[in-house]
């Protein structure tokens, strides 16, 4: 889902919630952490979060072409990387 992915994201470019916190203005220390913790995010949140994390949120259709290195697939049960294995 998103949030695995935002998690994979921020590993990958190395940014703490802490610095995403700042970057999206969150009052609350913990927004991010909270936000992150959930099941599920808004498309509102995933939108900003990533933006603030300099990626952007496309909608293709399903099966429409092969996906690349740093590219995911999100759908309703699972979160499909384009990492080599």
């Amino acid at each position: 889902n998103a949030i695995l992915a935002l998690k994979d994201i921020l590993k990958k470019i190395r940014i703490d919630r802490k610095k995403l916190n700042e970057r999206l203005g969150y009052a609350s220390p913990n927004a991010v952490s909270q936000r992150l913790g959930r099941k599920n995010i808004s498309l509102e949140n995933l939108i900003e979060f990533s933006d603030a994390l300099n990626y952007d949120v496309v909608l293709v259709p399903k099966g429409s072409r092969e996906y690349v290195l740093n590219e995911y697939v999100l759908t309703s049960n699972k979160s499909e990387s384009g990492e080599p294995e």
